[in-house]
């Protein structure tokens, strides 16, 4: 039955075909059709969908055959007959032709079980998501929090100003009016001083205008009389008088500045708490292999990775698969120095001691890319508009520049996208004081697309240090590790170093079981000890699909159990 949209009524569904005969006995599970009896015969009819599943609608059987999906009706991409089969060393699905001609010694399973591990693994992907999700939540909820503390912060900051402030004009009017009483203390201190030398002063002017009388008085005395006047002005004491007889005193009023460094003396200043990160790290899986030194790592977007190791004088690069028992897809006889994954993922390899820079395809097959004689490759890194960075020196003694020394990082640019267009773009060598930038670049990565470039720059075998470039080559910083755990014997040399989509960079240091953490400036944001969680000797490092850092390491001497790859969550 089926409702009526306008009167709300019920009505008998009809068949999706006729649309005429309500009689329905069958679903066609391929197309999602009900069908009558007669609409069944002809369905059955077409060729093209003479294989399509049709479901009694009466059987008992219905609701497991609802949930099953077909697996031998998907045509080939390439020769548009039904696939059969899964290559799981070129993950795709093939039919006959496809075995027959390229996939004849490759590793085949049928649909069924291969959509029974994806299934599995997109159930994995789901928990991981969903705990991502939880996390998210936690975070939002934890920056709510942090966002009301800096506003309650800020609110309680200006109320402090503002009780400040009025201190302050208090304390100004209470000083000003003190200064005043001051002036007017002294105004009247000075007026009686100024009384006392003025009464003075007339005392004095009356003792001088007495014996100027008296002098003049001799002019008409008689002869005799002159020399008792004389004798009458000597023996009269004369008041002495000279020019600095009134004191030459001032008062000034002494202003200070009202500039804002003193005004901050007096009222305060805001500044911002050094507070310090951390980095949580949870381990999510962890992979023993029987290897003992794991050189360098990437994950492509599939439960596969790519794993370069050296033991014993023997190198090989090898494809595996994540999962709890490890296992080999394809195994190459070669020793990489340096890694990294192409836009279209495919690996693109530099072989140790040669010129060469290698590429990998689909079909585990090796192509060259560039040869870049007589340097020898180092680092390589593949940024995320396509662009191929590469580290290159002479031969020789890997530590010792002389003139003639070629130490720099060649950036090349892809037409297409693909590794086998590339042209050079730009190189960079000496900063402007003509001064060399590097000792040996082994390791590269970026952050923007190229606008800063960060080196692993390799100054002895056992120290290193970080260089900092701006997209014009200039220097922006260098980072020569953590003060704090760097010592003689356990100096600083960057192993690997990757680049975070927040814009981090994080750097794999071997020497002290540990991982930094920067920002774009330079700046070590934090310092997490690795073997204070079990993991020691981090070696290689790569980010995959879904933000997971993993961690490939080496093993001591004595370790005889395999070295480890993990699977670890940041929570900065």
């Amino acid at each position: 039955m089926a409702s009526n949209d306008e009167g709300g009524a019920q009505v008998l569904k009809t068949c999706d075909l006729c649309e005429k005969d309500p009689d329905i006995r069958y679903k066609c599970m391929d197309c999602n059709k009900f069908l009558c009896e007669k609409c069944k015969k002809i369905h059955k009819n077409v060729p093209t969908l003479s294989l399509h599943d049709i479901c009694d609608l009466k059987s008992e059987l219905l609701c497991r055959v609802n949930t099953k999906v077909r697996m031998d009706n998907i045509p080939c991409s390439y020769h548009k007959k039904f696939q059969c089969m899964f290559c799981k060393d070129c993950e795709v699905l093939v039919c006959s032709e496809c075995i027959s001609k390229s996939h004849q010694k490759h590793c085949l399973e049928s649909l069924e079980k291969t959509r029974e591990g994806k299934l599995s693994k997109l159930e994995r992907y789901k928990a991981k998501i969903e705990k991502d999700v939880y996390c998210l939540q936690k975070s939002y909820s934890d920056f709510a929090i942090v966002k009301t503390e800096w506003e309650n912060s800020l609110d309680d900051i200006r109320s402090k100003i503002n009780e400040r402030e009025d201190e302050l004009k208090e304390a100004v009017t209470k000083y000003a009016a003190k200064m005043r009483d001051g002036v007017i203390e002294k105004k009247r201190d000075g007026h009686e001083n100024i009384l006392l030398k003025q009464k003075r002063f007339e005392d004095m002017e009356h003792i001088l205008n007495s014996k100027l009388e008296i002098l003049n008085s001799t002019q008409s005395s008689a002869g005799g009389e002159i020399f008792a006047f004389e004798q009458q002005v000597i023996n009269y004491q004369i008041p002495c008088v000279s020019e600095n007889i009134i004191p030459r005193k001032n008062i000034k009023y002494l202003e200070r500045s009202t500039s804002e460094e003193t005004i901050s003396t007096l009222f305060g200043s805001m500044y911002l708490l050094d507070v310090p990160y951390t980095m949580d790290i949870t381990i999510d899986r962890s992979l023993n292999t029987n290897y003992s030194n794991i050189e360098n790592l990437v994950v492509s977007e599939g439960e596969t990775a790519w794993v370069c190791t050296f033991e014993n004088n023997k190198a090989s690069v090898q494809k595996i698969y994540l999962t709890e028992m490890l296992g080999t897809v394809k195994q190459l006889d070669l020793h990489a120095f340096d890694v990294a994954l192409s836009e279209n993922n495919e690996l693109i390899i530099s072989i140790e001691s040669t010129s060469e820079i290698m590429r990998v395809s689909i079909n585990c097959e090796l192509e060259s890319v560039l040869d870049l004689s007589p340097f020898l490759v180092k680092a390589i890194h593949v940024a995320k508009n396509g662009d191929l960075y590469v580290g290159i020196r002479e031969s020789g003694d890997p530590f010792e520049i002389t003139e003639s020394s070629c130490r720099k990082i060649l950036v090349y640019k892809s037409s297409d996208g693909k590794p086998t267009s590339l042209t050079l773009n730009v190189s960079y060598e000496y900063d402007k004081s003509k001064q060399r930038l590097f000792t040996s670049p082994c390791r590269i990565t970026t952050l923007s697309d190229g606008d800063m470039v960060i080196v692993g720059d390799w100054i002895t075998h056992i120290e290193g240090r970080l260089v900092a470039l701006n997209r014009n080559g200039d220097l922006e910083w260098t980072y020569n590790g953590n003060s704090k755990i760097n010592s003689d014997t356990s100096k600083f040399r960057p192993y690997d170093i990757l680049s975070s989509q927040e814009g981090y960079i994080v750097v794999a240091d071997k020497n002290n079981h540990a991982l930094h953490l920067l920002n774009g400036a330079g700046e070590l944001i934090t310092c997490k000890l690795l073997d204070e969680i079990g993991i020691t000797l981090p070696k290689a490092l790569c980010f995959d699909f879904w933000g997971y850092l993993w961690i490939g390491c080496s093993t001591f001497p004595e370790d005889k159990s395999g070295a480890n790859i993990y699977a670890v969550k940041l929570g900065i």
